[in-house]
């Protein structure tokens, strides 16, 4: 592994959302390319007749439906619940166990740090609420592929197909992104418990 990729899976984990919003920028050139079906990875999709291209469009679309009920659904009540009572709990211990000094310090940055991956998750899962283009459905599309040859519509679903991977890669991601602004969060969150743990022995001997 080079320094650079290490870096980079650093990066990732610390600050997932940054590295989320990197990824998606590239995603939608790629997918806003008039050459898409020109890269490797898509090149051969053409090649498929219209009826299997047909079925994997409506697999994605499926798949669509899971990855923006999983995202909504859970993260989106998970994340606020937690902002709420790591800012609250963090707070509410400061004050309590009279901490202050270097201690504090690390306590406030602590629950700022929660704060942050918290309300970056609740950002992420509130982006299921955003509109994001469906590809292959539409009544202008059925009345394209109307007395079109199966090469052409073959081309046609091959395009859309690639694009609604592109869109559904994106949804996969942020729902990474998302969990593990979570999990940063709850581990910050740890280390506050940690901490008014030894506070509080500490005041008690």
């Amino acid at each position: 592994m080079t320094a650079k990729t290490l870096w980079l899976n650093v990066v990732q984990q610390v600050l997932p959302f940054l590295e989320y919003w990197r990824a998606k920028r590239k995603l939608d050139e790629r997918r806003e390319s008039d050459s898409i079906l020109q890269r490797d990875e898509y090149s051969e999709y053409a090649q498929l007749s219209p009826d299997e291209l047909d079925g994997r469009l409506r697999e994605e679309h499926e798949r669509t439906e899971r990855l923006e009920d999983k995202t909504f659904r859970l993260s989106f009540a998970i994340t606020f619940g937690l902002a709420i009572f790591g800012v609250g709990s963090g707070l509410t211990i400061g004050d309590g166990l009279g901490i202050d000094g270097l201690t504090l310090w690390v306590l406030v940055s602590l629950v700022v740090g929660v704060a942050i991956y918290f309300w970056s998750a609740a950002l992420l899962a509130a982006g299921a609420l955003e509109s994001v283009s469906t590809y292959g459905i539409g009544t202008q599309r059925l009345v394209w592929a109307k007395d079109k040859t199966d090469r052409e519509l073959a081309t046609l679903y091959a395009k859309d197909l690639a694009c609604q991977e592109l869109v559904n890669l994106n949804r996969h991601n942020r729902n990474n992104a998302t969990y593990m602004s979570l999990r940063n969060g709850l581990l910050l969150l740890l280390g506050i418990g940690v901490i008014a743990l030894i506070e509080f022995v500490r005041a008690a001997s």
